[in-house]
Order: C-alpha cells, then sequence, then structure tokens
C-alpha cells in the first residue's frame, strides 16, 4: 500500500467543518524530525513497505496526524476553524461548490448550515416580462440593509431576515426548505429560517460595518 493511500484510508476528512487544532496537538506534531520519519517515508513512498512496518504504533499515530494536519492545511477546498482572530468582527463566507454557509466570531467558527445559491440558468420573473440569468456574485461584501420582514415584489415570495449586500442580493429565509444544499435562487442566499434569524441577529448583534461577507464559487 502506497503512503497516499495509507493516509486517506486512515484518516477521515469533513468537508463542513475542520477540526480544531490545539497548541498541544501542534506541538506534538513539529517534533517529527526529517530524518526519523520524512526521510524513511520519500523513501518507502513506491509502495514496497507500508508506515507500519517503519515505525512503532506510537510513532504511527503521530505520523497519520501530522499527515491529516499536511493535507488539512494544504488543500483549498477546506475551510479552516479558525480564521485571523479581530475582535468585534463577523465573518460569513459562503461557498457555492458546497452549498454551506460558514459563521465566524472573533476569528473562530461558530455555525455553518446548508444555504441556496443562483442557479445559473434562465429564470422569469412572474412579475415582470423578461426574463435573466439567476447568478449569485461572488466576491466580498458589507450588508448594506437589513430588514427582519420582507416580500419580495419581484417574486411574491417572502424573505424574512433579509441582509442585502449588493443591491437587489441579501442572505434571507426560505420557505423552500427542500431545496437547501442546491442551487435554487434567483440569485439571493437562501437560508432555513431558524438559521436566517441567528445571522441575522449576529449581524445586529456586531453591527453591519463589523460584518463581512465573502462568497466563493
Amino acid at each position: 500500500m502506497s503512503i497516499r493511500k495509507l493516509a486517506i484510508s486512515a484518516i477521515c476528512v469533513s468537508t463542513f467543518a475542520a477540526p480544531v487544532i490545539s497548541s498541544a496537538f501542534a506541538a506534538e506534531t513539529t517534533s517529527i524530525t526529517e530524518s526519523s520519519v520524512t526521510t524513511e517515508v520519500e523513501y518507502f513512498s513506491d509502495g514496497e513497505a507500508n508506515l507500519e512496518d517503519l515505525m512503532s504504533p506510537e510513532d504511527l499515530a503521530v505520523e497519520l496526524q501530522r499527515q491529516e494536519l499536511e493535507a488539512l492545511l494544504s488543500g483549498e477546498e477546506l475551510f479552516p476553524r479558525a480564521m485571523p482572530a479581530v475582535e468585534g468582527e463577523l465573518f460569513v463566507l459562503v461557498d457555492m461548490s458546497e452549498q454551506r454557509l460558514w459563521v465566524y466570531q472573533n476569528g473562530q467558527q461558530t455555525d455553518t448550515w446548508l444555504v441556496s445559491t443562483g442557479t445559473n440558468a434562465r429564470k422569469c420573473p412572474p412579475t415582470r416580462s423578461t426574463c435573466y440569468i439567476a447568478r449569485t456574485p461572488v466576491g466580498t461584501f458589507k450588508p448594506q440593509r437589513m430588514h427582519a420582514r420582507y416580500t419580495s415584489q419581484l417574486w411574491r415570495a417572502r424573505m424574512d431576515w433579509a441582509i442585502f449586500i449588493h443591491g437587489g442580493i441579501a442572505l434571507h429565509m426560505t420557505e423552500d426548505v427542500g431545496r437547501l444544499g442546491t442551487r435554487a435562487s434567483g440569485g439571493c442566499i437562501r437560508q432555513h429560517n431558524r438559521d436566517a434569524e441567528k445571522l441575522f441577529r449576529l449581524v445586529q448583534a456586531y453591527g453591519m460595518a463589523n460584518t463581512t461577507v465573502q462568497i466563493r464559487e
């Protein structure tokens, strides 16, 4: 078995939230030296031997933890639980490939839930004769206005707990909860009512000026 296959089979990494990496764990992983582990791993990486043949059970556990940490830190698709800590700042990350939102308070991940973003397909509002491509904008935004109760005149739909971030694009609740986790909206970021209210209250508490929303493809 190759080292790569061993690492994949031995480590289960959640794509929803990376695990907390304590200072004690970090100290333990840095204690591994190139001469005792890394050199041997590179030498036998052609599949002729396994890590189990080279190390004691204790050293093997530490090495697997090191590989997991390396995978977490190098994988662009994984989102760290810790962000640059800024006291009094609220950071909201929306990833459209995952159809998921992460909440960071003071640099630490505190919550995550499913969302629905734009379909990237043609949408025709019932109140207009023209159609458009329903895209959710990508970038970094600041909340512009907020409405605890809101009804879309364009779609004739409830958009309570609306946090507008870019023109008519908002994070808001949806009654179509069965489609959360898929691309289903006209461009906004839909959330379950309980999650939309939770985020709304957080933005109220931190203030719009201290809140940042980042949307990624």
